[in-house]
């Protein structure tokens, strides 16, 4: 007897609930950027591994894109950064192309992969390390500075 109801779902970031400045976040009508960025979601970088590799590979092309991101903000004095389409518009597909009760119950939950540029999810490792390092930091991106606040003092 074999029993496939297992009954996992998939959550984008362990089901917490992402906002911007307030506003929810619904994360299946965003694209993901370079498979480590949501759009329009500043300062926010997730991870993913591979279906069809080991995991851990996208997981270190993706830390490193990171890197690379946070020194480049620092070296223009960025506070903040985020994925932009400028209105473009996209063909979406799933995340993940994977048939599994749990991948396809769970795809109603998680961001689209578009079909060509950074907004293309790639499950090939090669491609990926070959265009991270040919990778524009600021290809799609919108930068910012933060507007200092005034804080009273409780003294």
């Amino acid at each position: 007897m074999i029993i496939t109801a297992t009954g996992l779902n998939l959550q984008i970031f362990g089901g917490i609930a992402l906002s911007v400045d307030g506003s929810p976040v619904d994360a299946p009508n965003r694209f993901i950027y370079k498979g480590y960025l949501i759009e329009g979601v500043p300062n926010a970088a997730w991870s993913v591994g591979y279906t069809n590799a080991s995991w851990t590979l996208r997981a270190d092309l993706s830390a490193r894109a990171v890197v690379r991101l946070l020194d480049y903000m620092d070296r223009h004095g960025y506070t903040h950064a985020y994925p932009d389409r400028h209105g473009e518009e996209l063909e979406a597909r799933p995340f993940f192309n994977l048939s599994s009760g749990y991948v396809t119950r769970g795809d109603a939950h998680m961001p689209r992969s578009g079909v060509s540029g950074p907004w293309a999810i790639r499950h090939n490792y090669v491609l990926d390390f070959l265009a991270f390092h040919r990778d524009r930091i600021d290809e799609n991106m919108q930068f910012g500075i933060a507007k200092s606040k005034a804080v009273s003092s409780a003294a």
